[in-house]
């Protein structure tokens, strides 16, 4: 990636959170502060557990559930699930072979209900081996029935026969994809397709073995969903809208009206003023309320998606020398339960022009934790697996281009708390505001790699603008310990709804629970 480019990217999400950071350095924590009493409280619901792993769960050959991700659907339009709250997580089913399941229910806290079936949102072939695909010269094409793949997916080739033009072993990225069919390009995002110069036969190997770890973040500016015929009131200036799921702020569109009525089409507004059955419009969020000259009916249109975010085992680049590892991918929904795959979105940088000596370890770059803070997106992600602590900051301007803060977060072997053999787990970082404050809801743990490494101890601290270094000495958080609990791990989400703060977190290992700490807003 141009390092112009990437430095504007970064400066532009910084900019729009808070002034440009002063600290330039490694990860580092100010202990010379005090943390503000103000900061939320966390408290374990008395309805957990939420979902447990039990055998009534409608999921066939369900054998573990965690990485809890919830997500208050009152933001968007019409969803696919019959309540407000969408609980997604991940599990291991049929052979191991890994999902991601989702959960409903109209309370953040209690009565989560599993929808039937697994989500796969997973990137990448998911069949077994397959031989003998066809070659063209002629077009440049590989026949590949049913393959399931998406443009921009990394694949390689075993056992070429005949074929020149494509070499085994070497990456090659999927252009002009059919549901039988698909070209070959030597980069992601550009390049081919690669000139196959004679007929032959290829092979392919599984690519993705594992979908896990979701994390959503709503994106407004989305597709628009179907509209919705509503009446407008001139007397009140008010949609009328019985049992609507709408926010203030919410962002809509009319897409037709039965006369000029003071609201233009193909515009965006935003609701305010919500009550029950109604609600009026802006042009800015929190502005003057749109003036309706005359009573008509309009349609109604959401926009927005759903942006899930995951990692895949078996996806992007391989590095140099290196097998597959775990990227982060990107799928998108209007209602919350239909997706469509976007492809590998943080991927090693050795797939973005910087050399891969830059990513230690084994090139892992999941377990990403995306937020939004107005306009401004960032996350944080592992950067190296196996026993190389080492995590990255990604910024983007859009949700789906990402760029990697290259002076890599190393924990070191001490953590927050001056504790020896133990570090921040910074993929782990949950950051939201709360009274003017950006927080962060993190865990720490044993200086080993691995996703059951050691205890797990959670702190909540004021976390600097850059991201990358904490303003106060943190506070251990989620000490009390429930009768059903022998195991805590971190909170994998923050949720905010209704003036309220939800962490949501798994006990007792794999195949344990899923619970909620609560926090007044």
């Amino acid at each position: 990636m141009d390092p112009v480019t990437l430095g504007m990217a970064k400066a532009d999400a910084a900019k729009k959170i808070a002034a440009v950071a002063k600290r330039n350095g490694t990860a580092s924590l100010n202990k010379s502060a005090n943390l503000d009493a103000r900061v939320p409280q966390f408290v374990k619901s008395p309805n957990n557990p939420l979902l447990t792993n039990a055998a009534q769960q409608p999921i066939t050959g369900l054998t573990s559930i965690y990485f809890p991700c919830c997500f208050d659907s009152a933001q968007c339009g019409p969803i696919g699930a019959p309540n407000r709250y969408l609980l997604y997580f991940s599990t291991d089913h049929d052979a191991n072979q890994g999902g991601i399941a989702l959960a409903h229910s109209a309370s953040p806290d209690k009565d989560f209900t599993v929808m039937p079936g697994v989500r796969y949102v997973d990137v990448g072939f998911q069949g077994a081996a397959v031989t003998g695909l066809a070659a063209s010269a002629a077009n440049d094409t590989i026949t590949h029935n049913a393959h399931g793949m998406v443009a921009g997916q990394g694949i390689r080739f075993t056992d070429i026969a005949g074929v020149t033009g494509i070499v085994a072993g070497t990456t090659y990225y999927l252009r002009d994809v059919t549901t039988n069919s698909y070209k070959l390009s030597p980069f992601r995002t550009s390049g081919g397709p690669v000139d196959i110069t004679a007929d032959g036969t290829v092979s392919v190997n599984k690519v993705a073995s594992q979908t896990e770890t979701p994390s959503v973040v709503w994106d407004e500016r989305g597709v628009l969903t179907a509209g919705t015929a509503l009446s407008a009131v001139a007397a009140t200036d008010r949609i009328t809208h019985v049992g609507h799921s709408m926010v203030e702020g919410r962002s809509v569109r009319i897409t037709a009206r039965s006369a000029v009525n003071g609201l233009e089409l193909a515009t965006t507004y935003y609701v305010r003023n919500v009550t029950a059955n109604s609600y009026q419009l802006s042009l800015i969020r929190g502005g003057a309320i749109v003036d309706i000259t005359a009573d008509t009916t309009v349609t109604m249109a959401w926009y927005g998606l759903i942006n899930l975010y995951y990692q895949v085992d078996g996806v992007g680049t391989p590095p140099t020398g290196n097998t597959y590892k775990q990227s982060t991918c990107l799928a998108v929904s209007p209602d919350g339960v239909t997706f469509t795959r976007i492809g590998v979105v943080l991927d090693t940088c050795f797939g973005i022009g910087i050399p891969d000596n830059t990513n230690p370890g084994d090139k892992h770059t999941g377990y990403f934790k995306p937020f939004r803070i107005g306009d401004a997106w960032a996350g944080y992600s592992l950067y190296g697996g196996g026993d190389i602590p080492n995590f990255a900051i990604w910024y983007s301007n859009d949700g789906r281009i990402w760029y990697p803060d290259m002076r890599l977060l190393t924990a070191g072997t001490t953590d927050v708390t001056g504790v020896v053999d133990r570090r921040v787990e910074w993929n782990s970082m949950n950051v939201f505001v709360y009274r003017g404050k950006l927080l962060a809801l993190f865990a720490t743990k044993s200086a080993t790699s691995g996703g059951n490494a050691g205890i797990t101890e959670n702190f909540i601290a004021e976390i600097a603008p850059d991201f990358r270094s904490f303003l106060n000495v943190p506070a251990a958080t989620f000490l009390e310990k429930q009768t059903i609990e022998t195991e805590v791990n971190e909170p994998d989400c923050v949720m905010v709804s209704e003036g309220k703060l939800y962490a949501y977190y798994r006990i007792n290992g794999l195949t344990g629970a899923l619970c909620v700490a609560v926090a007044e807003g």
